[in-house]
C-alpha cells in the first residue's frame, strides 16, 4: 500500500497538488504499517486523483466535453449562415420584383400612349375638343402646302402634301369616333358639299349639315379642297 501511495504522490507532484500531503507520506518508513495519519493522507490524495483505469494518457471529462461557450459560438455561427442564406434569397426576390416593376412601368407608358390616340368614349383620353383643335391645325397645314405646291413640280413638296392629307384624315377620323359620327370622307377633285350630301343622305340640301360638322377644316363651303377629310354626321 505504501507503493500505491507513492504512485498517487507521483500524479500529485505532476499536477501540482498541495505539498503537505507529500510531507506526511514521506515520514512513513518503507515496509512499515501505515498509521492512521498516513491512511488519511492517501485517502485525501486518492480523492484528488482522477480515475486511472483508462490509463494515464486518457483525457479528462473536461477535455472530452466541449465547453458551453464553444457550443454557444457554434450555434451562433450556424444561425449567421442561415440568416445569410435567407438574406441572399430575399435580395434575389427583390431584384426580380424590381425587374417586373420596370416592365410594368413600360407597359403603362405604352398604354398611356395608346390612350392618347383614342377618344374618351373608347377608353382613351382624347376629348372631342382636343381632336377638333388638332384637325383644325392639320387642315391649316394642308392649305399652306397646297398654296406652296401650286404650279410647282417638286416631288419632295408633293410628298409633304400627301403626308399632311393623311394627318388630317387621322385627326378627323379620331374626331368622328369621339363624336359618334357616321363616317368620314376624303374630298376628291370636282366634289362639293351638295354632291357629297346626295352621296350620303340622298339630298343635296343637307350640305349645310356637312358644313356645320366641318367648319373647323372648311374655309369656303362652295369648294372644299381636294384631299380634305370631312366628318359625315
Amino acid at each position: 500500500m505504501h507503493g500505491r501511495a507513492l504512485n498517487t504522490l507521483g500524479w500529485l507532484h505532476t499536477h501540482g497538488v498541495a505539498a503537505r500531503v507529500l510531507a506526511v507520506l514521506m515520514t512513513v518508513p518503507t515496509g512499515a504499517l501505515m498509521s492512521a495519519q498516513t491512511a488519511t493522507a492517501v485517502a485525501l490524495a486518492e480523492s484528488l486523483t482522477p480515475d486511472t483505469a483508462a490509463g494515464p494518457d486518457a483525457p479528462s471529462e473536461s477535455a472530452r466535453a466541449p465547453s458551453p461557450d464553444a457550443v454557444g459560438l457554434a450555434d451562433c455561427e450556424a444561425q449567421v449562415r442561415t440568416l445569410k442564406a435567407a438574406l441572399a434569397d430575399r435580395e434575389a426576390h427583390l431584384a426580380e420584383l424590381q425587374r417586373r416593376v420596370g416592365e410594368l412601368n413600360e407597359l403603362r407608358q405604352q398604354l398611356d400612349a395608346l390612350r392618347a390616340r383614342l377618344p374618351a368614349r373608347e377608353g382613351g383620353s382624347v376629348t372631342a375638343d382636343e381632336a377638333r383643335r388638332q384637325a383644325g391645325a392639320d387642315a391649316a397645314a394642308l392649305r399652306e402646302l397646297v398654296q406652296k405646291a401650286h404650279g410647282i413640280d417638286n416631288p419632295r413638296l408633293w410628298s409633304e402634301l400627301r403626308g399632311a392629307e393623311n394627318s388630317l384624315h387621322r385627326s378627323q377620323y379620331l374626331l368622328a369616333r369621339a363624336e359618334g359620327a357616321r363616317t368620314v370622307y376624303r374630298v376628291r377633285p370636282g366634289d362639293d358639299l351638295p354632291r357629297i350630301g346626295v352621296m350620303f343622305y340622298g339630298d343635296p340640301e343637307r350640305w349645310t349639315q356637312l358644313y356645320d360638322a366641318n367648319r373647323h377644316v372648311i374655309d369656303d363651303p362652295n369648294g372644299p379642297l381636294a384631299g380634305t377629310t370631312l366628318i359625315v354626321p
